[in-house]
């Protein structure tokens, strides 16, 4: 056993703790390893106790590497020791806590072992700085029975000791999964998570039962400033937290990353939850809680958290149980209670479950029956069920479909009752644009039309058994088929999947725009999907009908701005319209070289002035001086105008993969506090787009590509573009032949 290992300490005015940490290293009964300590520009003795201790460490044939910066974080010094270090086996430790003499033998014994490890973690000893021969307690991570965890447990901070000296990684393994030999470098936060998330992921760990590593608690750690911290900026430690775990996770070429990121969310609303029960923010608190039940992650034990913040009766009994056992009791029968309520409530759950799988069966005999009757039938009537144009996305298939005589297309348009069809605008959309339309208002209109097969446009109009236009219902009479109206409209946000789940299981068909998003739909157990690409990205293969801009020397600009500023009401919150919108408009203004269309999400008109971000006056204001120094598009056929186009501004996700074959920039304003699920289609598509998260970089990067028509991401951009295709509607209707079976 002579494996060389690498020990990789960053240092920062340690002079009251140094002797005792690099005495502890000098007693190691395994010598050879190098020690890489870097000085991270200590203003007191440090550099002269480090060099103090050359001699001792040469005596004894151990390789000692000092090396000295400025002070730049813990992070960067740690990436000074990961460029240089030569060890097979790689450990970094802290400056301020104790190695016991075995530390590195027992790990490298175990290594040697178990070479099918990519790690080791030992048992850690936790100590006060005051008293360093008490113990306070022993942290370990058990071995696992079953499947090991930690890479997830990492992720949500549960039963996975985060204390650097506790881990050993071998270096070929570690540089697998990190050939950079680098981390970001933000001071508070994240270094461990950095190192030890993505090699836990793809190799397996080995767990010591022995304590090799003692953890000094001191007043001015990091994690016990957080504890005194002012409110805004123990919130802004957190954010660091959530964005390196968030970019971990995207920097992994891993499958399910969107469900990674939902523990990540979920973690950083349980940090959000204590410190707002620590300064008493119980607005925030209400907050995180409802955001766990959009989630359907909220358990017993978040509820009781709340309510001993929020009532001061609950949180008196709380205290008083821990003083007094038969307090302690009641409380703990109440907690049965309660848990007991919630158990009726699953209960109730699952009858209703059992209800919709019975549902479910009758629905695949309808389809079953319908199936055998189209296979012998000559003409089949498809029909397009629509309730807005902005979001119609069926243009080529309904061309396709129209050629072959075997097929009779139509569009049928979901008026309101007593509603002139003449008067409406969504049927008027399609009556001037030559399709044959009809306008209904329930399922007796609709089968009227004897469709044989409904192409739906989108779920929402469409929930809830007893609907006229559910699956369920419309079984009995056509086979229900669906493509999203958005390339990016998946079911990655939770209250998407929580509401739609009952109608995607209904379909006979799903035609999905990759294999990404098929693999998430059969995470969950839906198995009626196939990928095809999507038929609104087919615009781009046919050439331009309406080319809208008035002057074509000039550079031509989309701002669209997406309406989701409240999470309660939409599941997401995209929209940055609140600390960009009037800007922008002024930008418009002070720009004559520059031609805008604005094109605002259908919807966004009203949520804007419904979540106060203006009143309906501001709003009309808003509209019109748009309207005065460029157009204002809000229909559906919009690719044109993309197409067109040279640069897009917009904070809309389903956008980000729409706008991408045309091979142009997009500024992607991104939302203040970055709490977005976006989709991972969408993550993909906007890898080399612009991303501004302020006013500052939203100018620069303006200039940047309008003043000085720079544009550096260009090349990867039209790499990016290459990658799709434009033949959806050809796939879905060669699928649609071998349904009916072709003739």
């Amino acid at each position: 056993m002579n494996k060389l290992v690498s020990i990789i300490t960053p240092c920062y005015n340690g002079e009251n703790y140094l002797h005792r940490f690099l005495d502890s290293v000098l007693a190691q009964t395994y010598d050879n390893f190098e020690f890489i300590i870097i000085n991270d520009g200590s203003t007191d003795s440090t550099g002269k106790i480090l060099n103090s201790y050359i001699e001792p460490f040469s005596s004894k044939g151990i390789k000692y590497i000092i090396i000295n910066q400025e002070n730049k974080g813990q992070s960067e010094a740690i990436n000074q020791g990961l460029k240089i270090f030569k060890g097979d086996y790689l450990s970094w430790v802290d400056s301020d806590d104790i190695l016991y003499p075995k530390y590195i033998e027992s790990k490298v014994t175990f290594l040697e072992k178990n070479t099918d490890c990519g790690l080791v973690i030992s048992q850690t000893s936790i100590v006060n700085e005051n008293n360093l021969s008490k113990e306070i307690a022993i942290r370990q991570r058990k071995k696992p029975k079953g499947k090991d965890t930690l890479f997830e447990d990492l992720i949500i901070g549960k039963n996975a000791p985060v204390i650097s000296g506790a881990y050993m990684l071998r270096s070929s393994c570690f540089l697998d999964v990190n050939p950079s030999r680098s981390i970001l470098s933000p001071r508070e936060w994240g270094q461990n998570y950095q190192l030890l998330i993505p090699i836990s992921y793809k190799y397996k760990c080995g767990y010591l039962e022995e304590v090799l590593y003692t953890y000094v608690m001191r007043q001015d750690s990091h994690w016990h400033t957080i504890l005194i911290l002012p409110f805004e900026e123990a919130k802004k430690r957190f954010d660091v937290g959530r964005y390196i775990l968030r970019n971990i996770i995207e920097s992994m070429n891993i499958p399910n990353k969107s469900y990674y990121m939902k523990l990540i969310e979920w973690r950083y609303i349980h940090w959000l939850m204590e410190i707002s029960a620590r300064y008493k923010n119980l607005p925030l608190l209400k907050e995180q809680i409802e955001k766990l039940k959009e989630m359907d992650m909220c358990t017993l034990n978040d509820l009781i958290f709340y309510w001993k913040e929020r009532f001061l009766i609950v949180k008196f009994f709380w205290r008083l149980g821990k003083k007094y056992s038969i307090l302690l009791r009641i409380m703990s029968r109440i907690k049965k209670i309660i848990a007991t309520l919630i158990f009726y409530r699953h209960l109730k759950r699952g009858i209703s479950s059992c209800r919709y799988a019975l549902q479910q069966l009758i629905t695949k005999y309808n389809y079953a029956r319908k199936l055998k009757s189209l296979q012998s039938k000559k003409e089949i009537n498809v029909a397009f069920l629509v309730s807005e144009n902005a979001k119609w996305n069926g243009t080529s298939l309904y061309r396709k479909l129209t050629a072959n005589p075997r097929f009779n297309p139509m569009v049928l348009v979901i008026v309101p009752k007593n509603t002139n069809s003449e008067d409406n605008v969504d049927f008027l959309f399609f009556k001037q644009r030559g399709y044959n339309v009809f306008a209904i208002t329930n399922f007796v209109d609709m089968n009227k039309h004897k469709p044989d097969i409904i192409f739906y446009q989108q779920p929402w109009f469409a929930l809830g058994l007893r609907n006229d236009f559910s699956p369920f219902k419309i079984s009995k009479c056509a086979l229900c088929l669906y493509f999203p109206y958005g390339i990016a409209t998946t079911i990655e946000i939770p209250r998407r999947w929580n509401s739609c789940k009952y109608f995607f299981r209904m379909l006979y068909r799903q035609f999905l725009f990759n294999l990404d998003c098929v693999k998430q739909y059969e995470s969950r157990g839906v198995h009626n999907i196939i990928a095809t690409g999507h038929p609104q990205l087919d615009a781009y293969a046919e050439p331009v009908k309406n080319n809208p801009w008035r002057d074509l020397t000039k550079v031509k600009i989309i701002y669209a701005p997406h309406h989701s500023f409240q999470i309660k009401f939409t599941g997401m919150t995209l929209a940055t319209f609140a600390w960009n919108g009037k800007r922008l408009l002024q930008m418009a203004k002070d720009n004559p070289h520059t031609e805008w269309i604005f094109k605002p999400h259908p919807v966004f008109r009203k949520t804007v002035i419904r979540d106060g971000i203006m009143t309906e006056e501001e709003t009309s204001e808003y509209y019109d001086e748009w309207a005065q120094i460029g157009q204002i598009y809000d229909k559906g056929d919009y690719f044109d105008i993309f197409r067109t186009s040279d640069l897009m501004i917009t904070d809309c996700d389903g956008f980000l993969t729409e706008y991408l074959p045309t091979g142009n920039p997009v500024i992607h304003l991104i939302p203040s506090d970055n709490n977005v699920i976006w989709s991972s289609t969408s993550q993909k598509s906007s890898r080399h787009y612009y991303k501004v998260r302020n006013l500052a970089e939203l100018e620069q990067t303006f200039d940047m590509l309008v003043k000085r028509r720079e544009d550096p991401l260009k090349a990867e951009r039209l790499k990016d573009a290459a990658e799709i295709t434009f033949n959806a509607a050809e796939n879905i209707y060669n699928e649609l032949l071998k349904i009916i079976g072709k003739q």
